[in-house]
């Protein structure tokens, strides 16, 4: 999964409407999204992980080390991105496709023969899909406080 987005006109108007705020109010705005994005993104990735294979701990793996998700704000909305370069590469798995060392005794990766391997695509974005409403309502309080703020 490349990111979820999460796009409407009012936060077109939004980020018009604060574009000239403070830029206390931007940052604290910036900061409220990305903690509601970071938080939903740590349990959409457990849950997606939870269809990977067991036996060799990738599903263990993947919960763990991709439970740093991050969220980038456009002026128009908020993606959040799941995975990292460095780290499980959740948008291959959640096409169906995994690549590991069939054999990895040796120290040397040189030697490493490298397969490919099915597994069962879009469970991230089925994890993401159940927290769609979750996380709208949550933007949605946001943007409402900031507003608040505003006048």
């Amino acid at each position: 999964m490349d990111g979820l987005q999460v796009k409407a006109a009012d936060y077109e108007k939004f980020y018009q409407r604060t574009k000239g705020a403070p830029g206390r109010i931007r940052t604290r705005t910036r900061k409220r999204v990305r903690d509601s994005g970071k938080k939903y993104g740590r349990e959409i990735v457990e849950k997606g992980a939870q269809a990977m294979p067991r036996r060799g701990g990738l599903a263990e793996h993947v919960a763990t080390k991709g439970r740093n998700p991050t969220v980038s704000l456009t002026s128009t909305g908020a993606r959040l991105v799941l995975g990292k370069k460095k780290g499980p590469q959740i948008g291959k798995l959640n096409e169906g496709q995994l690549r590991h060392p069939a054999q990895h005794r040796s120290p040397d990766r040189k030697t490493w023969k490298w397969v490919s391997q099915s597994v069962p695509a879009g469970s991230w974005t089925e994890a993401a899909e159940t927290y769609l409403p979750e996380i709208r309502d949550d933007v949605a309080r946001e943007i409402n406080e900031v507003l608040k703020e505003l006048g």
